[in-house]
């Protein structure tokens, strides 16, 4: 989370439209097993923790989570909202955005509802009895968010998006 990654900010002569905004997702294992040997609340309380880390300079870096076992946890914050909103998707083998907007969210408006969702992603969780784990479907809904939020700033098509896993 801290120095995976080096990028270079290029000037304006190098750049055609302006950049598109920082999207990050962050998905996040919680099946049982998961749950029970803490790295939920372990990557909860770091994603937490390193919140003012991410690059923001602009004012416009979004961020989303999803949660996976066998379904996935989408997580809807809409502007305004005082808690998230928890979204299930069962069907893994069509892997879908269950709301178009407001899965991700920047994170200057919606730092309390952020900061909120990390600090009780354990509990919600700490019941979860199921064992599976769909990785795949959830790495597929994370690049399906990034895209939605992409075109939604700028029309960019799957071109411009780049994924960088570290």
């Amino acid at each position: 989370l801290n120095h995976g990654v080096v990028e270079y900010v290029a000037p304006a002569e190098y750049v055609v439209r302006p950049p598109q905004p920082l999207v990050y997702v962050f998905l996040i294992d919680v099946s049982h097993t998961a749950v029970q040997s803490g790295m939920v609340a372990t990557a909860a309380r770091t994603i937490l923790e390193n919140l003012d880390r991410l690059p923001n300079e602009d004012g416009r870096t979004r961020v989303a989570l999803i949660g996976f076992d066998s379904a996935l946890y989408f997580f809807s914050m809409p502007p305004g909202a005082e808690q998230a909103h928890m979204l299930v998707v069962s069907d893994v083998d069509d892997v879908f955005l269950p709301q178009p907007h407001d899965l991700s969210v920047n994170i200057n408006e919606s730092r309390a509802v952020l900061e909120s969702l990390l600090s009780q992603l354990n509990d919600m969780f700490k019941d979860n009895h199921d064992l599976g784990s769909a990785l795949g479907p959830s790495l597929q809904a994370g690049f399906k968010l990034i895209v939605s939020a992409s075109y939604e700033f700028h029309g960019s098509t799957d071109n411009d998006v780049i994924i960088r896993a570290t």
